[in-house]
């Protein structure tokens, strides 16, 4: 008779405990406090006044502090302060020391060692040595040093989020952030007759920080509060507010409009978007890459989580933005007339930021979307035509950042019932993995019954019984 190995049936055995172990990693929440307070230090990237990629210098760096406010499990209220112990050369909007003050909102999820989140916070950066203003008589200079001016800007700065948890009330974490300013417009009496006039642009600089923090207050076991999402289709207008620089002559303004989004679901925690925008405002110029009024679609997915009747996400939504008139050709004629010739120019945009849903009623959606409108701007030729003088001038490649606030109402379609529920607190009840552990032992019983039977009638491996 054929001898059966029944070590194969430990196999289930050894799953349920991998699993076990699994879960009880990763699965659990954890006990937390509603106040964290931590310390740490920040470093971040600079750019100079006409933002561009190859004009890096030396960055902000120093200590920082946060407070943290847990809402539960994983969301969050935070406020921070930096003040950067380092000088850098001011280029008449930035420079000197920063003072960044920022306060926001951080969605995750939160496990036993290990938490991840987005974070989206708005603030205000300040800078010691924004404007400096030189003194010169007939080439000599009166004032030395010279007279610098404080110059504060909105900023905006989305990012991510590691926390790791050494124990019940000391966390170390790591963030990555874009840091995003709205430099405006602004002329500056000099005195005299003299005024300056410095244009406006979004500079975005890169920010990493490490921390150690610690929990405040009475320990809660707080179970994870995040459900899936559930699968519905959306529609709803928007009413867009872009702060975009222009590549021409460097201003910043605040640009309204009207548009429209529409969700479809594509499983649990996953959708798809397509929003679309029109800012009517006629800036009255024709760039080379930029001019006229801009028109942007993007789609893309948005990820995330509900927390009862509100939503929190992540969005990544590439697409274009067309602006309507740009400069092909140029012409002076011999009258001293410029002639100018132009076009439409589509250019590849980037949507990145959060995305915050609120449902008041059953068909009624609110949604808040805040985020990074980077511009990819191509390389643009221009023909020009002077008297004794043809040629063709090119404006190279570049990339411009942009703040995009979307604010809207819409209908909202649920498709059929919403996907049950996972209970975690289920997992830690005994009961259940008792019943696992007598279905595996069932099986273990059950489960050779045919094989002894094959064997018992020469059927198993070809191997006669006798």
């Amino acid at each position: 008779m054929a001898i059966l190995d029944l070590r194969f049936y430990a196999i289930p055995f050894r799953f349920l405990l991998f699993l076990k172990i699994l879960v009880s990693m990763f699965a659990f929440g954890q006990q937390i406090t509603r106040t964290e307070l931590g310390v740490g230090y920040y470093g971040q990237t600079n750019t100079n006044f006409a933002g561009t990629q190859s004009a890096y210098r030396s960055g902000y760096s120093g200590p920082f502090a946060r407070f943290s406010f847990n809402l539960n499990q994983s969301v969050a209220l935070e406020a921070s302060e930096f003040d950067s112990t380092n000088l850098v050369p001011s280029d008449n909007k930035g420079g000197g020391h920063q003072v960044l003050v920022l306060g926001g909102i951080k969605a995750g999820l939160r496990r036993r060692h290990l938490g991840v989140f987005g974070r989206l916070d708005a603030g205000a950066a300040s800078y010691s040595r924004g404007l400096e203003l030189i003194e010169v008589d007939n080439g000599r200079i009166l004032n030395v040093p010279p007279t610098y001016y404080r110059e504060t800007h909105f900023a905006l700065e989305p990012g991510a989020t590691v926390e790791v948890y050494l124990a019940s009330r000391t966390i170390v974490r790591a963030d990555v952030d874009e840091n995003l300013n709205a430099v405006f417009r602004s002329v500056n009496f000099l005195g005299g007759n003299l005024y300056q006039d410095l244009g406006g642009y979004v500079p975005h600089h890169l920010g990493v920080s490490l921390s150690l923090e610690h929990r405040f207050g009475r320990l809660e076991e707080d179970a994870p509060v995040f459900s899936p999402k559930p699968e519905h289709f959306s529609v709803g207008g928007y009413f867009p507010l872009q702060i975009r620089g222009q590549t021409e002559n460097f201003n910043a303004p605040a640009l309204g409009g009207g548009g429209a989004w529409i969700e479809a679901p594509i499983f649990r925690l996953l959708s798809a978007d397509v929003v679309a925008f029109d800012l009517p405002h006629d800036d009255f110029t024709a760039g080379t890459q930029n001019g006229g009024t801009p028109f942007a679609a993007f789609a893309g997915p948005k990820a995330g989580f509900h927390l009862d009747r509100f939503g929190v996400f992540v969005k990544a939504r590439p697409g274009i933005t067309r602006f309507s008139r740009t400069e092909s050709s140029l012409t002076l004629t011999s009258d001293g007339q410029f002639i100018s010739v132009n076009h439409p120019q589509y250019q590849f945009s980037l949507d990145t930021g959060g995305v915050f849903e609120y449902t008041p009623a059953r068909h009624v959606q609110v949604r808040l979307e805040v985020g990074d409108n980077l511009i990819f701007y191509h390389a643009h030729s221009v023909a020009y035509s002077y008297p004794g003088e043809q040629g063709i001038a090119t404006t190279p490649a570049t990339h411009a950042s942009s703040m995009l606030f979307l604010v809207g109402a819409g209908w909202l379609n649920h498709r059929g019932t919403h996907r049950r529920k996972f209970n975690v607190d289920s997992l830690k009840n005994p009961t259940t993995w008792m019943l696992c552990s007598i279905h595996v032992r069932c099986f273990a019983i059950v489960g050779p019954l045919p094989f002894l039977r094959a064997s018992a009638l020469g059927e198993l491996d070809g191997i006669p019984s006798n």
